[in-house]
């Protein structure tokens, strides 16, 4: 069980921290949570994003519970950049999946190629030093268990620009 919240907090600079997520075994526990939270941030006049607040079933049980229901399988969330998901591991457990969030890898390829544009003329050891930063940045950052097949799809894009 798992509750997905963000914090639509109103000030004069961006709060990047504005994310945050609970996890609970019981969905009441979950639900009087929820409420709580909402009071709570309203006595500071901050509020919870309702777009962007969801409770979702995410864990060990909740395929099984999903599928007990004829429901499909169970939903995914993004946190700090990574889509996760419930996966099975070899050995038929859960594990949970993280996956780079399709919209953060598009924006980065975009604004590397852009760079790499303006660039263009520019001395290639030092186009290469960058480029070497940057990407050695974001697989610092990205390169989890189980994000492996996506970081290959990341570079082959790479190399293609």
């Amino acid at each position: 069980m798992s509750v997905h919240a963000s914090t639509s907090i109103r000030s004069r600079r961006r709060n990047p921290y504005g994310q945050l997520c609970f996890l609970f075994q019981h969905w009441q526990d979950a639900k009087c949570f929820l409420h709580a939270l909402g009071e709570r941030f309203g006595q500071f006049e901050l509020a919870l994003h309702p777009a962007k607040t969801r409770l979702i079933e995410f864990g060990r049980f909740a395929e099984v519970d999903r599928r007990a229901r004829g429901l499909g399988r169970p939903e995914t969330f993004d946190f700090l950049g990574f889509t996760h998901y419930c996966r099975t591991t070899r050995r038929g457990r859960f594990g949970l999946g993280r996956k780079t969030t399709a919209k953060r890898m598009r924006r980065t390829l975009k604004r590397i190629a852009e760079v790499l544009r303006r660039r263009r003329y520019h001395d290639l050891h030092e186009v290469a030093r960058w480029l070497g930063r940057v990407v050695n940045g974001w697989l610092n950052y990205y390169a989890v268990s189980t994000s492996a097949r996506f970081l290959r799809s990341f570079t082959y894009v790479l190399k293609r620009i």
